[in-house]
């Protein structure tokens, strides 16, 4: 069994410009969208992060 190397990195919420370059730079390393998560406490939208969209239910889950 290969182990699996996560990497964290931690953004201050008004360096957003700086997360959405670390994610350009791993994105030229090879790294896919699929390997990268984004967490955050304000709901940044995907195109601000250089990111592709995706569908959620937490707008959902929100309002139950």
């Amino acid at each position: 069994m290969t182990a699996k190397v996560v990497h964290l990195a931690l953004f201050k919420e008004e360096q957003v410009d700086h997360a959405a370059e670390a994610i350009s730079r791993l994105h030229e390393l090879g790294i896919g969208d699929e390997d990268i998560s984004v967490i955050s406490g304000i709901p940044y939208s995907e195109r601000i992060l250089g990111r592709p969209m995706s569908w959620t239910n937490i707008g959902r889950i929100g309002l139950a």
